[in-house]
């Protein structure tokens, strides 16, 4: 069963929320593998 909600549309120029803001020169996102979410979330209880 696949569910999509609040789905809205990003606005020109609006933060998609993926890129890092950490204060580093490096403003590229994580490797899938290196983001606590995956490791910590059990794909069973995913709603």
């Amino acid at each position: 069963k696949v569910q999509i909600m609040d789905c809205g549309e990003l606005r020109s120029g609006e933060d998609w929320g993926i890129c890092e803001n950490d204060g580093t020169v490096d403003v590229y996102p994580a490797y899938p593998e290196d983001w606590d979410y995956i490791r910590t979330t059990d794909p069973e209880k995913i709603d």
